[in-house]
């Protein structure tokens, strides 16, 4: 299976909630993704769990994403990048 190119998105999202935790940022997928395409969110979070980066798992039905803290967004970059993985957009 190919690495897939994750899009950062580097503008921060606000949730309104009284139970929010805040400062995520998004790496999206770049897709569209195929209904027959698996493991896709498995290997990225497998990379960044051995980073020991937490994540929060968004998907739809064309594309995923993977919030991580704005504090870890560095370190998963290069994580994902070392396993090969192309990240393009924002540069913080």
């Amino acid at each position: 299976m190919s690495k897939q190119t994750l899009q950062l998105h580097s503008t921060e999202f606000t949730i309104h909630s009284l139970d929010a935790v805040h400062n995520w940022l998004a790496l999206e997928v770049v897709g569209p993704l195929g209904f027959s395409l698996t493991g896709i969110m498995a290997n990225i979070s497998g990379v960044l769990a051995k980073a020991n980066i937490s994540i929060f798992a968004i998907s739809t039905y064309d594309t995923d994403y993977v919030l991580v803290k704005k504090q870890a967004i560095n370190d998963a970059i290069k994580s994902l990048k070392k396993d090969g993985y192309n990240v393009i957009g924002d540069s913080l």
